[in-house]
């Protein structure tokens, strides 16, 4: 009997949990791989606590990959539109661009009128014009009426409107590089793909960085939170399996955060509050996810003790 009543006290405790909290040293012998893990943090509430078992190292290896992945496909989406739209204007410079050389500060244009060269096939409007003229105030006024961006080189400065308002001129000596290319070196670099290769490590690279920081910091909130609503409901667990558990709530929203970015790049596809509402996904995850996993543990502890008890009273001959 004394046998059943230590096997019973240790079950509760790895079910229930303890004055230490959630830990079940069997959960943490099941190894879930990546894909597998994605889908119970995303449709499985009853498989918590797989989840809820793991180091805060396997969370952020998790969280690691995950965003790898992320910032691999959108990197992808953005480099792909930037070589489609610059091998399309190496095609418009061949054709309508006039030869041109831009060596010792000077930009020398073998024109006698201002040549205009206008792309609206494309999502994004963009205007480039070369003029000879040392004038280059008239762009200026020209560029805050023109919807979309622009770029104007004259002979000494070159003016370029980055958005609705924002307009700068800058000389060409002021801009601290050894300027020397003509028509045939800009076509090279727009048609070379080493030069698209290094874009996308470079975006890879900084996407991961900031989208990693900044989905850290909100999942540090929501694990604070998490504790909150444990100690609340009365739910022991420790803060890796709190922190486990709010990696798993972020899981869809950074999916959905995925997809919207590449519906915005191909498609200039918006919604507004879309972050808003991805948050929100967020903290409903977390929440369900603690209060299953406690109906769960609950239900569990009681099914335990009934079996239990039941083969205790078979041991007495009751």
């Amino acid at each position: 009997m004394k046998e059943f009543e230590d096997k019973k006290d240790d079950l509760e405790n790895n079910l229930n949990g303890n004055q230490n909290g959630f830990n079940n040293n069997e959960y943490k012998k099941v190894k879930m791989s990546f894909l597998r893990k994605i889908k119970v943090s995303i449709f499985d509430f009853d498989k918590y606590y797989l989840i809820a078992s793991e180091s805060i190292t396997k969370s952020l290896i998790f969280l690691f990959k995950i965003f790898t992945l992320f910032a691999i496909i959108v990197s992808f989406s953005i480099t792909y539109r930037i070589a489609r739209g610059g091998k399309n204007i190496s095609n418009v410079i061949v054709e309508k661009m006039p030869e041109f050389t831009l060596a010792n500060y000077e930009l020398t244009c073998d024109i006698e009128e201002p040549v205009v060269i206008e792309n609206t096939d494309d999502l994004v409007k963009v205007k480039v014009i070369f003029d000879n003229s040392e004038d280059n105030n008239i762009y200026m006024e020209q560029f805050k009426e023109y919807n979309g961006y622009a770029i104007a080189f004259n002979k000494y400065n070159v003016t370029i409107k980055y958005s609705e308002d924002k307009i700068e001129t800058y000389k060409y000596k002021d801009m601290q590089i050894e300027l020397n290319v003509n028509k045939d070196s800009v076509v090279q670099i727009l048609q070379n793909n080493r030069i698209y290769t290094l874009i996308f490590v470079y975006i890879s690279i900084i996407l991961f960085i900031i989208y990693f920081i900044s989905m850290l910091l909100d999942i540090l909130a929501l694990a604070i939170l998490g504790l909150i609503i444990t100690k609340l409901v009365r739910l022991p667990l420790r803060f890796y399996s709190v922190f486990a558990i709010a990696v798993a709530s972020t899981t869809l929203p950074i999916i959905l955060n995925l997809l919207y970015l590449i519906a915005n790049i191909f498609f200039n596809f918006t919604m507004p509050q879309f972050q808003v509402m991805i948050t929100l996904v967020s903290y409903i995850y977390l929440i369900a996810g603690i209060l299953i996993l406690r109906s769960n543990l609950k239900k569990g502890t009681t099914n335990l003790s009934e079996k239990l008890n039941k083969k205790v009273n078979e041991e007495k001959g009751t």
